[in-house]
């Protein structure tokens, strides 16, 4: 009876019974078995702790290099843009430029020491002239040439700083006073006389509005 049961047992679970079979064999075949599985098992959740570990190290291996990468990349990028030639802001007669924004711009790259700025100040001076000014109708040429070969030269570089004063501000005209501190051999040398004790002069700018209400230069002279 018992022998049948197992043996109903037996193929219930899947086992089959063939050449003298006995309970003893089986008995030894599954404890062997058995032993088998356990010695060679591992945990899925540890598999898969591995796995992910393994994953995460190669992918941050991948991203540290691609930073490399793209660091390298920006920073070739930046030289080239650095090695680009500077892009300047074109100072140009505009209804938004005030009176006051222009002279001090002008005298601004006057004072500079570099003959590349005093030339643009120069140039900038000449964009600004109106109609009434007399220079206007002559070329840059002759005009940046009665600067530098006249008194006037001592506007060019050739002072160590100034003072811009209002002296009148209205709808169509303003007027400024510039002072220019220089030195005695510098006046000199551009025959200007004072009879201050300091060796300083003053320049007076004449706006006025034109038509398109741009604020333009009348006129600028060396107050005696």
């Amino acid at each position: 009876m018992y022998k049948k049961l197992f043996l109903l047992f037996l193929a219930a679970t899947g086992l089959s019974i063939s050449y003298g079979f006995n309970l003893r064999n089986l008995i030894l075949h599954r404890k062997n078995f058995i032993i088998g599985l356990g010695s060679s098992f591992i945990p899925l959740r540890r598999v898969n702790s591995i796995s992910v570990g393994i994953d995460e190290k190669a992918e941050l291996k991948r991203l540290l290099e691609e930073k490399a990468r793209l660091t390298k990349i920006f920073d070739s990028q930046m030289k080239n843009v650095e090695s680009l030639p500077k892009l300047e802001y074109e100072f140009v007669p505009s209804v938004n430029l005030k009176p006051l924004t222009i002279i001090t711009k002008i005298i601004k790259d006057l004072s500079n020491k570099s003959p590349d700025i005093n030339n643009k100040a120069i140039k900038t001076i000449y964009k600004f002239l109106s109609s009434t000014n007399p220079y206007r109708s002559k070329s840059f040429i002759y005009f940046n040439s009665m600067l530098r070969n006249t008194k006037y030269n001592i506007i060019i570089g050739n002072f160590d700083d100034y003072e811009i004063m209002t002296v009148k501000e209205a709808d169509k005209y303003a007027v400024y006073d510039i002072k220019l501190e220089t030195t005695f051999k510098k006046l000199m040398i551009n025959n200007i006389q004072i009879s201050g004790e300091k060796p300083e002069i003053t320049i007076r700018c004449l706006f006025s509005k034109d038509i398109n209400d741009y604020w333009l230069i009348d006129g600028m002279f060396i107050k005696e």
